[in-house]
């Protein structure tokens, strides 16, 4: 299975129902011409990616937001990641336990609800690159070992 992004372009020649000209189709440029049937689609939660399983044996992730606001909202991410990611080190450096960092930074009422999921996305980060470099300190013998359940 290959996965690919690609981009939707509208189609003003195509209407979603036919002989309703107020409705617009968007044509998928990406998957292969000759085997364009698309089994099935599915919408991201915030609806700004779509997904499209193809006959060609491609998944392609579809971009639906204008590039305006893609640089908007990693900008803003950028913004809010420069102020929340030292408090999460901070945290990790006195509690020293991921969960109790996770307690914390789903308590803090200072944090608007994005900065909270970037907060936890950044403890979720430092949590895997601490178990990372504790199974690179085994030696080789026991680390198939440490991560069998």
């Amino acid at each position: 299975m290959q996965l690919c992004a690609g981009r939707c372009v509208p189609d003003p020649h195509d209407s979603v129902i036919p002989g309703r000209q107020d409705s617009l189709a968007v044509r998928a440029e990406g998957h292969r011409v000759d085997q364009a049937f698309v089994h099935s689609l599915a919408w991201r939660a915030d609806s700004q990616r779509l997904l499209s399983c193809s006959g060609d044996h491609t998944v392609r992730i579809w971009d639906t937001q204008s590039l305006k606001d893609r640089v908007q909202a990693r900008r803003e991410r950028q913004s809010i990641l420069a102020e929340v990611e030292p408090m999460v080190q901070r945290l990790f450096a006195e509690l020293g336990d991921a969960g109790k960092v996770v307690e914390r930074v789903k308590a803090d009422v200072l944090l608007s609800a994005r900065g909270r999921q970037i907060a936890l996305q950044v403890a979720l980060r430092i949590s895997i690159d601490r178990i990372n470099a504790a199974a690179r300190e085994l030696p080789p013998d026991n680390r198939a070992a440490h991560l069998r359940p």
